[in-house]
């Protein structure tokens, strides 16, 4: 039972990565902690250097929109410049 587990999972795993290809840079644990919390942008955040190397983190605003969890309005790389 475990091995058909681990066989779907790691098959489910490959389709993300294939639907978004900048996954392939993320091992499976990291990868398996963005989608666990995709509602949660903040524990998604700290991913974002393994994926986008030039990218250190997003700087957020203020929401009051319902059913919106962050608006981002700019890249912040590891050198300080703002995109």
């Amino acid at each position: 039972l475990m091995v058909v587990i681990q066989k779907a999972l790691g098959a489910y795993l490959e389709k993300q990565r294939n639907d978004f290809s900048r996954f392939y840079f993320l091992g499976d644990d990291d990868l398996l902690e963005i989608i666990g919390n995709a509602s949660e942008p903040g524990k998604v955040l700290p991913h974002l250097g393994k994926m986008f190397a030039s990218i250190a983190t997003l700087n957020s605003l203020p929401c009051e929109d319902e059913g919106v969890l962050a608006k981002f309005d700019a890249m912040l790389s590891k050198d300080g410049e703002k995109v």
